[in-house]
């Protein structure tokens, strides 16, 4: 019981609590050893008798505020020692000391540091005031620079304005005149650009003309063409017909010449006919045969001639095109003031 109690003093709660309710303790009564909530430090107030008892804020460890030699509360302090003592101390070891009571030394000792905090305070109140001071001149300095500033601000300003309304004045009369130039400039171009136009188009539209001129004779060339090699592809086909008649009737010839009548019974009586029928068949197809062949002397001739004829139209295409490139690589390398 007396170690739970010790220990709820060490702790800051009330000693008259039981656990496990426990109260903050608010005050430590010396005489009594025992730590008080609030509602039992009223109770312990009303009692006469303990009126008198030294009352100290609650501490965690108690033992600290006792004589370790006499067990008795430290309630005096030896000056001359700097040491807390009992009532003991005093007539025993400490006697004959400057002792006083510990609440009445304390009071001293923060009187004393109040002093000193005071006149610490004055002392930096006194540097701040000094600080105040040197801060307002310094201040009262910067305004006059700040003003002096101002004012050569407002003159370089109004100097300023001066000479810009001086310069727009001057660039809005040389950009007026800039205009002009340049607008003249883009007239004599579009007029230049116009001549050079019609000047490129002109052998441009000479030369689509025989272009297409040339492809129109190409055309028509080969219409040619293919008309005669039908022509000769027929011409060949009688050719091969004349031929086949000819072996025919060569082969007749010779059976008439062997005289191989027999062989022939379809022939009428009169076979004195025949031989004479026979040559002049043989005389018109030989005249056919030579016709047929100058018709396809002609024929390749004719065929030649339009072969040639599409090669020149060809050559002269070529050479109208390397015209038209060389004369448009020539005026894009001549400036534009040549071409008048």
């Amino acid at each position: 019981m007396m170690e739970s109690s010790s220990t709820r003093r060490e702790t800051g709660s009330c000693s008259k609590e039981q656990p496990p309710r426990e109260l903050k303790a608010v005050k430590l009564s010396l005489v009594c050893q025992s730590s008080y909530c609030k509602p039992h430090l009223e109770s312990h107030v009303r009692v006469s008798g303990l009126q008198k008892h030294k009352l100290i804020d609650p501490v965690k460890n108690l033992q600290d505020n006792k004589c370790q030699k006499h067990d008795r509360p430290l309630m005096l302090f030896c000056r001359d020692d700097h040491t807390c003592v009992c009532f003991i101390c005093t007539v025993t070891d400490h006697k004959n000391h400057n002792t006083v009571p510990l609440r009445e030394f304390k009071l001293q000792e923060m009187t004393e540091n109040q002093r000193g905090a005071q006149k610490h305070n004055k002392d930096v109140i006194k540097d701040l005031k000094e600080e105040i001071t040197e801060l307002k001149k310094r201040n009262t300095e910067q305004q006059q620079k700040i003003s002096n500033t101002e004012d050569d601000l407002r003159l370089i300003q109004e100097k300023h304005l001066k000479d810009l309304s001086r310069q727009q004045k001057s660039s809005s009369e040389r950009s007026f005149k800039f205009w002009f130039l340049v607008v003249g400039v883009l007239f004599v171009l579009s007029a230049c650009f116009i001549l050079i136009h019609n000047h490129i188009q002109r052998p441009e539209a000479e030369t689509l003309e025989r272009l297409e001129s040339s492809k129109t004779q190409i055309t028509e060339l080969k219409k040619r063409n293919s008309e005669l090699d039908s022509d000769m592809q027929r011409s060949k086909a009688e050719n091969t017909e004349v031929k086949k008649r000819n072996s025919v009737l060569e082969s007749e010839l010779k059976f008439c010449k062997a005289g191989k009548t027999s062989e022939r019974p379809q022939l009428s009586e009169n076979v004195s006919m025949f031989p004479l029928l026979i040559g002049v068949l043989l005389v018109w197809f030989m005249v056919k045969c030579c016709n047929q062949s100058q018709d396809i002397t002609e024929l390749k001739k004719r065929n030649n001639e339009l072969n040639l004829d599409i090669q020149r139209h060809e050559a002269d295409i070529t050479e109208l095109k390397e015209k038209k490139n060389y004369h448009k690589a020539e005026l894009k390398k001549k400036p534009w003031w040549d071409l008048f």
